[in-house]
């Protein structure tokens, strides 16, 4: 997966209009909890630039 930046996850965010949170559990990351239209997603990025994004889909539309 390449890798992308915090400020590339909420930039996509921001342009969808998907509102968000960012709560940071372990040192190393800070992770985006982003609601759309009742689906909670939860995207984790680390210090190192790697984000986890979750494989979800709305009908025939890919989220992430």
């Amino acid at each position: 997966m390449e890798n992308h930046t915090i400020f590339d996850v909420l930039e996509t965010l921001e342009k969808a209009k998907i509102s968000f949170r960012l709560p940071r559990d372990p040192p190393d990351t800070i992770r985006v909890d982003a609601t759309l239209y009742g689906l909670r997603l939860k995207i984790e990025c680390f210090d190192d630039s790697r984000v986890d994004l979750p494989k979800t889909s709305m009908g025939n539309t890919t989220i992430f």
